[in-house]
């Protein structure tokens, strides 16, 4: 009964978690970062978006930005249709996810768990439901993960090329994953040369795919170099800049322990991982230096653990900074994996005792996504979260007043992009009902038009003369404010 009541729990949350990515690209409004994907690089010719030839900006995640213009072409731009590949990224991360944890384990409740940190991130999950390429390239690569443990169990060339497939989909859905391609093809290669006692080591498929994804990735990386398009990422440390701030944005920065709740996550979580890999290693050194079937804390370490030192490479040798919150999320799932891949190891040796790891962490992992699971607000664009709520009442403005003239609309420049979208190009046709002036990097509000949006005091205090405020948004401190007449 209670295998089965673990087993039901499984699929349930399985299905939930399509509901809440669903739900949360239904209801919440595009955001900046969003806008400027559809606004600027949709429209441009695959092969403009392939080489990055009128723009260097890596806004355009290539992957991501054809598969927008795809379903766009299919069924008109909106905020939901631009983030179907998002979507279809968090169902192979979901699909991927649960192959991986069933194969692993058969026991009831350690796969239960393993679904709970996997799909317990609320960052992470935020990018399955938005217009970005975080979202897909995370799917693909736990797609690509799962088809190189179906490899190591039978190491046919089918699967190697799945894996390699999916990795190359990866890299050009976010360039960040260059740093999980390189550690996934030495471990496929590792694999085959480890199998060549009975059957050829299938050097073609392994040169192919690397040569393919560098041929891609020519023209765009090189051309993002070519600017200071990087500027935003930092230097002062993987520690500070990726893991810390990771954290952060996975808490929601709620203060579970005061000001030490960052750094004790972040210590705990690199002690576990740098555990795990010096476990890992002793294990494969008693395998003879080969990856077992039977040995899925190896597999998992090896790939979290190389992709980490080539991330650290890459600023050492090519002085790439360091990786910001939602640009590291790949780390995630391949952190998940070895949590995961530990408690299969532990439950096999001493059973029962494996509750000692399950507990605590999946507990934590319940209690915080239940503390920053949203269906209004998008993390790093929260300010974006109330602009069909302002668009709404404008609307019924224009129909409770008569008008025939759309009013007229200015806002915060953050809000610019967002608003540009949802008034000027998607299909909720609020350009019957507003008119916004063209785009306009950031400066002061110049009162010219009839309404006015933002999210700070500043701006507020400035047109508190000539404007009042109709409408306070949630969290209280973002206006929309009405000419006074």
């Amino acid at each position: 009964m209670s295998a089965r009541l673990a087993s039901l729990v499984f699929w349930t949350a399985a299905a939930a978690f399509l509901v809440y990515l669903v739900l949360r690209a239904a209801w919440i409004p595009i955001t900046h970062d969003e806008a400027a994907t559809c606004l600027n690089h949709v429209p441009r010719t695959a092969w403009d978006i392939l080489s990055y030839s009128k723009d260097p900006v890596p806004n355009n995640h290539i992957l991501n930005t054809l598969g927008i213009k795809l379903f766009a072409g299919l069924f008109g731009m909106g905020h939901f249709s631009a983030r179907i590949p998002a979507l279809l990224g968090g169902l192979m991360y979901l699909a991927a996810g649960i192959a991986l944890i069933r194969t692993l384990s058969n026991h009831a409740w350690v796969r239960l768990f393993g679904l709970i940190i996997l799909l317990g991130n609320p960052f992470v999950d935020e990018f399955f439901a938005l217009a970005r390429g975080y979202g897909l390239a995370v799917g693909l690569m736990l797609g690509a993960t799962w088809a190189a443990w179906r490899y190591l169990e039978q190491p046919h060339p089918h699967f190697l090329k799945n894996s390699l497939l999916l990795a190359v989909l990866a890299v050009l859905a976010n360039f960040t994953l260059l740093n999980f391609f390189a550690p996934l093809w030495a471990l496929l290669a590792w694999i085959s040369i480890s199998a060549r006692k009975t059957q050829p080591i299938p050097w073609k498929p392994l040169a192919v795919y690397p040569l393919a994804l560098a041929a891609l990735c020519y023209w765009p990386l090189t051309r993002i170099g070519g600017t200071d398009q990087l500027r935003f990422w930092g230097d002062s440390g993987f520690y500070k800049e990726t893991l810390k701030e990771l954290i952060k944005s996975s808490i929601r920065n709620h203060p579970y322990l005061d000001e030490r709740t960052v750094p004790t996550l972040a210590i705990l979580a690199a002690a576990f991982a740098i555990g795990g890999w010096v476990v890992a290693v002793a294990r494969w050194r008693r395998q003879s230096w080969t990856f077992s079937a039977q040995d899925p804390l190896t597999f998992a370490a090896f790939l979290l653990a190389g992709t980490f030192t080539v991330n650290m490479l890459q600023f050492f040798l090519l002085n790439i900074p360091f990786l910001g919150a939602r640009t590291s999320i790949f780390f995630y799932p391949l952190f998940a994996l070895q949590l995961f891949a530990a408690a299969v190891l532990i439950e096999r040796a001493w059973r029962g005792k494996v509750w000692y790891l399950m507990a605590p962490v999946g507990l934590f992992a319940l209690v915080n996504f239940n503390r920053c699971a949203d269906l209004r607000i998008a993390t790093e664009w929260w300010f974006d979260q109330a602009n069909f709520e302002v668009l709404e009442y404008i609307k019924a403005r224009y129909a409770a007043e008569g008008r025939s003239e759309p009013f007229t609309l200015d806002t915060q420049w953050l809000e610019e992009n967002s608003m540009m979208f949802h008034v000027n190009e998607a299909k909720n046709n609020y350009s019957r009902y507003v008119q916004l002036p063209p785009w306009h990097p950031g400066r002061p509000p110049q009162g010219d038009t009839e309404f006015y949006y933002t999210h700070t005091q500043e701006e507020h205090d400035l047109l508190r003369d000539r404007y009042e405020v109709v409408l306070t948004t949630m969290p209280g401190s973002q206006y929309l404010m009405r000419k006074k007449r």
